[in-house]
């Protein structure tokens, strides 16, 4: 059970960092770091019999992170069981946004031009100033940064069938998992309570993984189970429900900067735009990765990387053209050396011819 919980919990966070030039002292910390922060917090306050959660605990209340005590919503009507994808967004979609909420949420970000104002003036005069989202997905824009506030409630009937259809999916079963334990670790949760990695991005990183495996979604389910596969690979493992929570973070970001409305506006839909590039994003990691024939040494550099790639104009744009392609097969191994110098030795050597 030790190596278990050591092989799901990295040493220091969720993605174990590259030794080196790209030591754990010289990197910032980032959310898996905050989040065993927290949890083990948590359990030493257990441990002393406090249950109470100290107020400004959640290292993670700014930015997409939803507060630790759970919003109060106006009563609305429970999906139907089965769960289905596009009832479960829909549930979210048709959210009450409270007046300080919506005051609260950051929907945009200005990009950062590279030549400072004369960069900007460049951009604007080249056209690649990103579109600016139509009025009538505004509201639905706002739905979106709410579901990432809204934090995982159990009193919340759907949030748990969401949960337990996630989990079921990904592991395909058919029987709900028990709420808490070490069983949900076999999908990459780094603790035996989800709720915990689910504060990165509330409700809509657990609504986008469902997205992913649900198969209603307009996506192959194929594609999360080769991604799932992979993260399970005895080599080449890694997080699939915490990275998950990454790929929506850098999915808010690319929404933020403008990078996914001329799609949202194509699309009549901010949502349907997001979970496209969500998608595409994924396979854009699990490419950098099957084909880097990366580990869990290296994963700090390479989601670091991946995430600047994905949320710049350039990325966006090829997240988006893959959601559509799919995954890309893997290319050829390359030869052994021994084997392409005999080939070489077999190459005729064109004749001399006199003039």
């Amino acid at each position: 059970a030790e190596d278990a919980d050591a092989r799901a919990r990295p040493a220091g966070d969720g993605f174990a960092r590259e030794e080196g030039s790209h030591a754990a002292g010289d990197a910032e910390p980032d959310e898996w770091d905050a989040a065993n922060a927290e949890r083990d917090a948590e359990s030493s306050r257990s441990a002393a019999g406090d249950c109470s959660t100290p107020v400004g605990s959640s290292a993670r209340a700014e930015g997409d992170a939803p507060a630790t005590a759970p919003r109060q919503k106006k009563a609305r009507v429970a999906p139907s069981l089965p769960l289905s994808y596009s009832a479960a967004r829909a549930y979210f979609a048709e959210d009450e946004i409270e007046p300080d909420l919506r005051l609260s949420l950051e929907v945009e970000e200005t990009p950062a031009y590279s030549g400072g104002c004369c960069g900007f003036l460049l951009a604007m005069v080249a056209g690649s100033k990103p579109a600016k989202v139509s009025a009538s997905l505004v509201d639905e824009r706002y739905a979106v940064f709410a579901a990432a506030k809204t934090a995982m409630d159990d009193s919340d009937a759907t949030h748990v069938h969401l949960l337990n259809a996630t989990y079921m999916r990904f592991l395909g079963t058919s029987t709900p998992p028990a709420r808490v334990g070490a069983h949900w670790e076999r999908l990459g949760f780094q603790g035996s309570d989800p709720a915990t990695d689910l504060r990165g991005c509330g409700m809509l990183g657990l609504l986008q993984l469902f997205c992913l495996v649900a198969g209603d979604g307009g996506f192959d389910a194929a594609i999360a189970s080769t991604i799932f596969a992979l993260s399970r690979d005895s080599t080449y493992e890694f997080p699939m429900a915490p990275l998950g929570i990454n790929v929506t973070k850098a999915a808010l970001k690319a929404l933020r900067l403008g990078h996914l409305n001329a799609t949202a506006n194509s699309l009549g839909s901010v949502w349907d735009a997001l979970d496209r590039f969500y998608v595409g994003a994924w396979i854009e990691f699990f490419v950098r990765w099957r084909d880097g024939k990366c580990t869990m040494k290296s994963s700090g550099f390479v989601t670091k990387e991946w995430e600047a790639f994905v949320t710049s104009a350039k990325g966006a744009k090829r997240a988006l053209e893959l959601a559509d392609a799919g995954i890309p097969p893997e290319p050829p191994a390359a030869k052994p050396a021994d084997e392409a110098e005999g080939e070489e030795e077999e190459e005729e050597e064109p004749e001399f011819t006199s003039f």
